[in-house]
């Protein structure tokens, strides 16, 4: 979230920037879109962007939180932090996953094996469900 906010603030700040400009003459940039197949496109160049607001976030967290940290503390343990998707299931042994793999490669070879051979022989295993 404060990602995201800091992201919201720095566009605000930034969002009406003029175009940048050198002896009088705006300044372009110039772009080949694979959308135009290419074709060149002339983008205006913006000033630099400004981070003003990062000046009024540490005035504000310095004079209004660190005065009295001890309310922002509660309420920041109240938020309920979920957790990690990976911590849901249960851990299998790394030997375990690669020897599933490779039994799972194996098993597919001899399977294409199998219907070759009764592809060969015109006649229809029968112990492999689903082949013909």
């Amino acid at each position: 979230m404060c990602r995201l906010f800091l992201a919201g603030m720095h566009f605000n700040e930034n969002v009406k920037r003029e175009q940048a400009s050198s002896k009088g003459q705006p300044l372009f940039k110039v772009s080949y879109p694979k959308y135009k197949k290419g074709k060149p496109t002339a983008k205006p160049v913006k000033t630099k962007p400004t981070f003003g607001y990062v000046s009024e976030l540490m005035h504000l967290v310095f004079t209004e939180v660190f005065s009295e940290p001890a309310p922002f503390i509660e309420q920041l343990k109240t938020v309920p932090v979920p957790a990690d998707l990976s911590s849901q299931f249960e851990r299998v042994p790394k030997g375990d996953v690669v020897a599933a793999h490779v039994a799972r490669f194996s098993r597919g070879a001899a399977e294409a094996d199998q219907r070759v051979e009764s592809q060969r022989t015109g006649r229809q295993d029968l112990g492999t469900p689903g082949v013909s």
